[in-house]
């Protein structure tokens, strides 16, 4: 069977390998940046349905040596056969990653010389070859990575980032990416029917991720086009579409986001009732300072609040993490709070002792999720 590269933000490939094993994928290996999945084409086509965690699958299909251009172009050429992926009316893209290479060090370069080998084999075999299209229209997307002189070549089956659900129009200043938001709540060991407080809510995103986990239905509802659906090897009567049994919402919510904000509590709204987990979750306009518990009983406490770079100020953040932390010893004990920061001296004003502290990555920004029981 192939084996497919799973890709995620950093810091959460293992989480995303035990998703992936959790949902009976039996061949699963972490790699330093990738979950790896050997498994059958009908397999990936599920894989796409139902990780939250994953944003795009890739097929490698070469690895060669390559010390100059010619090396690049003769290996792209000759290592693997592209023309069984789509036919020449169709379009293709070339995506490149460069590094520490001598002679191949511009990223556009090494795009077009692997355009051109890829042009060359069609045009040998069919005398036409495909056009280069936009990224929203193409039917093939080669994702080519230079790391000194070794190069990897893979076919992106997915297209657009899975991170992008289709529910969030509407986000804040600086807004958490949902496959990361997802990390968050699988990290925390949350379950649905347990109660869920953000306190510093914003967009909404953790709470709908996690509606969307109690509905039991897909991260991706809304997006309907992957890019493997256009390659002439789909099999369309593998894909398994059927709808996911409908989970009616509980009659009182156990998810409840807290904003100052009134305006960013509407956005969060209208993005929940995009989600259509709004009757899952209960947003307010509150100050964090005055959030209470809503409903008997422990919980999970699960925020990025703002540790800086929303604040543009890291003594206002560190100022608003001490008032917090005065709310998280008074209120919520017996709870357990997942906190995400991206800013090491903000952090300092909680004043607490994180249990565990994970690595993960919200886009470019280094963060930790910190965890501290509230016993």
């Amino acid at each position: 069977m192939p084996k497919f590269l799973a890709i995620t933000s950093r810091g959460l490939v293992e989480p995303l390998a035990a998703e992936l094993k959790e949902q009976n994928f039996k061949h699963v290996t972490v790699r330093p940046d990738a979950a790896e999945v050997e498994c059958s084409w009908a397999e990936i086509y599920r894989l796409h349905q139902v990780t939250r965690l994953a944003t795009r699958v890739l097929l490698p299909v070469a690895d060669f040596t390559a010390y100059n251009e010619e090396d690049l172009y003769f290996g792209t050429l000759r290592k693997h056969d592209f023309t069984q992926y789509i036919d020449v009316d169709q379009t293709f893209r070339i995506e490149a990653k460069v590094r520490e290479h001598a002679k191949l060090r511009d990223q556009r370069f090494v795009a077009m010389k692997v355009k051109d080998a890829l042009a060359d084999q069609f045009r040998k075999k069919f005398n036409e070859r495909p056009s280069v299209g936009s990224e929203d229209e193409i039917s093939l997307k080669v994702v080519v990575r230079v790391i000194g002189t070794n190069i990897s070549l893979a076919i992106d089956l997915t297209g657009e980032s899975m991170s992008h659900r289709g529910y969030r129009e509407l986000a804040g200043d600086a807004p958490l990416r949902e496959n990361v938001a997802a990390g968050l709540v699988m990290l925390s060991n949350w379950q649905p029917g347990m109660a869920m407080i953000d306190p510093f809510c914003g967009a909404g995103t953790v709470l709908i991720e996690a509606a969307l986990m109690a509905a039991g239905r897909s991260a991706l509802t809304k997006k309907t086009h992957f890019l493997f659906e256009k390659m002439k090897n789909f099999d369309e009567k593998l894909m398994n579409r059927e709808a996911a049994p409908v989970v009616p919402p509980p009659d009182t919510p156990m998810l409840f986001g807290f904003d100052n904000d009134a305006s960013v509590i509407e956005k969060a709204k209208i993005n929940a009732r995009e989600a259509g987990v709004d009757k899952w979750i209960s947003f307010q306009k509150r100050d964090m300072r005055d959030v209470v518990v809503p409903v008997e009983g422990g919980g999970v406490i699960i925020t990025n609040p703002p540790y800086g770079e929303r604040l543009e100020d890291s003594d206002k953040a560190k100022a608003l993490l001490s008032d917090f932390s005065s709310v998280l010893k008074t209120q919520f004990k017996g709870w357990d709070a997942w906190i995400l920061s991206g800013n090491k001296d903000a952090i300092t004003g909680l004043r607490l002792k994180a249990a565990r502290r994970i690595p993960i990555w919200n886009g470019p920004i280094e963060c930790r999720l910190l965890h501290y029981p509230l016993h």
